[in-house]
């Protein structure tokens, strides 16, 4: 049965809370962060209420002219890489040169505009709304948690990031620590799945999107920001000495990283562990 994105990576230290042994649907709700870290340029929009019925949360369109320059250029550079290809020539080694130096250029600059063009640039096009006639649409940004318990003979929807408002059962807040501290914010399905709409550095602001998403949808905010933080555990371990060999593990190590990031591989790289609020290494409460 095929998985859910962001959902395959492990957690520990975690004991079932009287909520999820009362609620039918929390005991069917996994209690880890749903999506691994922090974007690098905070998104801080707002849902805005549109009529008494929707809300929005537009689109920010303020790097969209940036990503049409980046597309435009990677499109050239992959153009130039294909006509280096059939550049006409006798000499071999001056067409081997040309064919290797083709397939660096054409082939990484295609795969970057077409993740451009297909992902990034509708991302920023696309606008979230929660409707009670309309059911509700988010974005692929939005991660995606599959349910803690799984029923085997019921296949997982086509396209969980739409639905009706009436099948969201409550709002999830969780305090992490991936790099940076901040509060994750997740709408928790009838089915037990999750999606990650708001991960944010600043608290105050992750409780208040939380607080008027929950009174729109009329539903329970579960909040366990004030009990303890997820902390992600890296395996990945870097070595500091100057030796070559200890240089080639830290290559080693940072490729691997970089490539199960790619492939959202989180299980090799480390594992989310609960660290009470009584722990001294629990990380300090924002306002």
């Amino acid at each position: 049965m095929p998985r859910f994105a962001w959902d395959n990576y492990e957690s520990i230290g975690w004991t079932n809370t009287p909520l999820q042994q009362q609620d039918e649907v929390a005991s069917r709700v996994r209690w880890h962060p749903c999506a691994v870290g922090f974007t690098a340029a905070e998104d801080l929009r707002q849902w805005e209420d549109i009529s008494a019925d929707r809300v929005e949360r537009r689109s920010k369109l303020d790097n969209l002219p940036g990503l049409g320059c980046a597309l435009g250029l990677f499109l050239f550079l992959a153009l130039a890489g294909v006509s280096a290809l059939f550049e006409p020539t006798r000499n071999f080694a001056n067409r081997l040169f040309l064919s290797c130096f083709g397939l660096t250029i054409a082939v990484p600059s295609a795969l970057v505009a077409l993740h451009l063009l297909f992902r990034q640039i509708p991302a920023k096009l696309n606008r979230q709304y929660f409707d009670w006639g309309q059911g509700f649409s988010v974005s692929r940004d939005c991660h995606i948690s599959q349910p803690a318990q799984i029923d085997r003979s019921v296949p997982p929807p086509r396209n969980i990031r739409r639905g009706q408002v009436d099948e969201i059962s409550a709002i999830q807040i969780l305090r992490k620590y991936y790099i940076k501290r901040g509060l994750e914010v997740n709408l928790v399905l009838e089915s037990g799945a999750r999606i990650n709409i708001v991960k944010s550095e600043r608290g105050h602001y992750a409780m208040t999107q939380a607080k008027k998403l929950a009174d729109f949808l009329d539903v329970a905010i579960w909040n366990e920001s004030s009990s303890g933080a997820w902390e992600f555990r890296s395996k990945m371990t870097i070595q500091t000495q100057r030796s070559g060999e200890a240089v080639a593990m830290n290559i080693g190590a940072l490729l691997a990283t970089i490539w199960f990031s790619i492939t959202r591989q989180y299980d090799r790289i480390g594992h989310w562990e609960w660290v009470p609020s009584a722990s001294p290494h629990a990380p300090v409460s924002q306002s």
